[in-house]
């Protein structure tokens, strides 16, 4: 037995005692790769997906809307502000009538199960069937988002159903099936953010291990350019004040619209905005960042 072939069966033996489940077969991904990493036969996989869809068929008429949806979603126990209800339905619905029937259904599990799979693969490194913590972090580091131990272990928690400490392709797909937006690793980090909010009372807070980690410049940024952003839209208003502040006479709004107009045309009325937004800049970085 060639070397290559041996080290293969060996790590997809070891694989499988971890509950993991390797796909050694070669050629372009098709959805006969997902069937071996879910261990399924069509006739399995065929059964679920109606189950799947019967699920939220409650009414048992043939076709989902976005009501049977949200109902099922909550039925879910998916946080309310976060079911992502009226997504899933656009995203499934392809001829755009409102309504989901069976073969649309499907459609959206068979391109979103691929979809999972390949996100999958890229992460699991070793390829051994399952996505180690390690892979996970290297992954994620990759994407620009920096999280600490802790994160990590929350983050494997939430996925790994059987808390042996990896992630399988089932519980991937199982936590993900329903995300109705693209399935790259960072929009994937913010949806595990965004499910894991925990309601007290009338506020939402997020729990401290699943933090803002994107690098610390994307908010630095953000920050700078929404108080700069928002200096500037009042601008008018500030230089409009001003204008009133200073005058001898009665107050008028017209007439000091029509000065400022004629003294300096529309950048009249951002005169001065310059040192406004190098001042308000950096504090807004700073404030959006913390």
């Amino acid at each position: 037995m060639p070397m290559e072939e041996e080290a293969m069966q060996s790590k997809e033996k070891a694989g499988r005692r971890n509950g993991c489940n390797p796909v050694t077969k070669g050629g372009p991904v098709s959805m006969d790769h997902v069937l071996l990493a879910l261990g399924e036969t069509k006739e399995q996989r065929e059964l679920r997906i109606r189950s799947l869809f019967n699920f939220f068929d409650t009414a048992s008429i043939g076709y989902l809307d976005y009501t049977l949806i949200e109902a099922a979603l909550s039925a879910l126990q998916i946080p309310s502000e976060y079911k992502y209800a009226k997504d899933l339905l656009n995203v499934c619905d392809a001829n755009q009538d409102g309504r989901v029937d069976y073969q649309e259904f499907k459609r959206y599990m068979d391109d979103k199960e691929l979809e999972l799979y390949c996100i999958f693969q890229a992460i699991d490194v070793e390829h051994n069937g399952c996505i180690l913590p390690e892979e996970l972090w290297d992954a994620l580091v990759r994407a620009g988002i920096e999280i600490d131990d802790e994160e990590l272990a929350r983050f494997v928690e939430r996925v790994d159903k059987d808390n042996n400490g990896v992630i399988t392709f089932e519980e991937w797909r199982d936590f993900l099936l329903l995300f109705p937006h693209e399935a790259t690793i960072e929009n994937i980090y913010h949806y595990l953010e965004r499910v894991c909010l925990v309601d007290i009372g009338e506020q939402t807070v997020i729990p401290e291990v699943i933090s803002k980690h994107v690098h610390a410049s994307r908010y630095l940024i953000a920050g700078a350019v929404a108080g700069a952003t928002s200096r500037t839209a009042t601008a008018p208003l500030d230089r409009l004040k001003v204008v009133l502040q200073v005058q001898t006479k009665q107050a008028r709004i017209m007439p000091a619209i029509r000065d400022i107009f004629r003294e300096g045309g529309l950048l009249g009325f951002f005169r001065g905005n310059g040192l406004n937004v190098l001042k308000v800049a950096p504090e807004s970085a700073i404030r959006f960042y913390t």
